[in-house]
């Protein structure tokens, strides 16, 4: 639902929607629970929730539950009728549409403000039988507050990711702050990077101790630009309390000392990294190794940072490596362990998903 709310609070002023939401899923299926497509009155489509298969059923449902403003809980699977509405991937999947008006439109409003400011949200919906149209009221809890109806009994909200589950008969979504990612260095390798973290849905911070090279130009998609020393900088953040297990910490800096000032505080972190990274070449990632083991690092230790950071795809540009690495970021986030598949890196996703 991210989506939809990003969308929502790009308009001048809110305007009245329908909502169509995956809120359960079993076999194989395009998109997962949480998905959302937004069907604007006149406006765009925005979203989805399938890979084209139902989006125009649900298209058309929409425009009824736009007319009588009850919801509708819809089930999609497989039919070997070939004018049925159907899922071709051979899955299972539950969509609920409902219309988005009045006091409900009002708390979308808010949600998505928050969700701008990078502040989370939950909501939780009663879910309808499959079939049948009806009512709902909704439960939200937009920056810490709760507005609407209650969320489900003895539910609370872990807000340290995104989440969409059924809980007691109600679907409940969570939308958390974004994950941050810390870029150290101002190359253009960097300058990729920063663009691809935030297209894959980072807060990303660019630091570099060199003021001259961080105006904002070089780096439109920061969230944040700091000119300081990149270890101590990291040092501060962690001692503050300012990532968590999400965050995703790359060294690219231009000279030895502030790379390995890094790498030393992210290792050190009290609390786990993601994803810890080192950009450089064969004889620049001996170098980082060699310092971090007079550091007092053990070689364990030491392979919990990926240098070269990335896979081995070939790449030489600094986009291409940056989707390297970025390739490597979504592999130990999504953590495919239960596939055997060699990569070309030399290592198995298992290898590639250890715990940082």
């Amino acid at each position: 639902m991210r989506n939809v709310l990003r969308w929502l609070a790009g308009l001048s002023e809110a305007a009245p929607f329908t909502l169509a939401t995956v809120v359960s899923t079993r076999g194989s299926v395009p998109m997962p629970p949480g998905s959302s497509m937004a069907i604007a009155d006149s406006g765009p489509i925005v979203g989805g929730v399938s890979g084209g298969c139902v989006d125009s059923d649900i298209c058309a449902r929409a425009e009824v539950v736009r007319a009588t403003g009850q919801a509708q809980y819809v089930r999609y699977h497989p039919s070997g009728d070939p004018a049925a509405v159907a899922l071709t991937c051979g899955g299972v999947m539950s969509v609920l549409i409902e219309r988005v008006a009045g006091v409900e439109l009002e708390r979308f409003w808010r949600a998505a403000g928050a969700v701008l400011a990078d502040r989370s949200v939950a909501r939780a919906v009663a879910i309808p039988h499959v079939g049948r149209s009806g009512g709902r009221e909704s439960a939200w809890t937009i920056d810490g507050l709760q507005c609407g109806a209650r969320l489900p009994v003895g539910f609370t909200a872990d807000f340290s990711a995104d989440s969409a589950a059924v809980v007691a008969g109600q679907f409940v979504t969570v939308i958390a702050s974004r994950p941050r990612m810390l870029l150290f260095g101002s190359s253009p390798f960097v300058t990729e990077m920063c663009a691809l973290g935030a297209f894959l849905g980072y807060a990303v911070t660019v630091c570099d101790a060199r003021r001259a090279f961080l105006d904002r130009s070089r780096f439109p998609a920061a969230t944040e630009i700091v000119a300081a020393n990149p270890g101590e900088y990291l040092r501060a953040e962690l001692e503050a309390g300012r990532t968590d297990m999400r965050t995703v910490i790359l060294a690219m800096t231009h000279m030895e000392r502030f790379d390995v000032g890094v790498l030393t505080a992210a290792l050190r972190a009290p609390r786990g990294i993601a994803y810890i990274g080192a950009l450089g070449s064969a004889a620049t990632v001996a170098a980082r190794k060699a310092a971090l083991a007079r550091k007092g690092f053990s070689k364990s230790q030491i392979s919990r940072v990926s240098m070269p950071a990335g896979l081995a795809l070939g790449g030489r540009s600094p986009s291409e490596v940056s989707v390297a690495i970025a390739a490597e970021i979504v592999a130990v986030r999504s953590r495919p362990a239960e596939r055997e598949v060699v990569n070309v890196k030399g290592v198995t996703p298992g290898d590639i998903t250890r715990t940082f």
